[in-house]
């Protein structure tokens, strides 16, 4: 049986999976700046998904680089919807000075949802043990 971080390991790549398909999905395409961005960022995905079982797939520069693409995605986006006086959609993705005190809510929140979903799967590794316990093994 597997551990927690392992099974993580083992099967995200559907978690991606879904999520590019849902993206293409939601998002019609538009000749805005943050849907071409969002497009491109896409392809990046895709292109990190197909060199999986090769050392770039888990190349951190690359990892961090995407990850840090998508931060710029989001503010590039908020900034193009927002009204004119407005600050708070992209301050989500890019801080600016009046919101430095709000730093730190963001990685908490990401933190506190990663317990969770660990919690959520050692419950369900758990209650798997159990079912696995309580069927009596037949023999032939």
């Amino acid at each position: 049986m597997y551990g927690v971080g392992d099974t993580l390991k083992r099967y995200h790549g559907y978690y991606f999976s879904w999520a590019i398909i849902y993206t293409f999905w939601y998002h019609p395409f538009e000749m805005t700046s943050g849907h071409i961005a969002g497009f491109a960022y896409m392809f990046l995905l895709l292109l990190q998904s197909s060199l999986f079982f090769t050392r770039y797939h888990t190349n951190r520069w690359w990892t961090m680089s995407l990850e840090t693409l998508f931060v710029v995605h989001g503010a590039i986006v908020a900034a193009y919807i927002m009204n004119p006086g407005q600050h708070e959609f992209w301050s989500m993705f890019l801080f600016i000075p009046e919101t430095l005190i709000a730093l730190p809510r963001l990685p908490a929140i990401m933190y506190l949802g990663s317990f969770l979903c660990f919690v959520i799967l050692l419950g369900a590794r758990l209650l798997l043990r159990l079912a696995n316990r309580s069927v009596p093994a037949t023999t032939s």
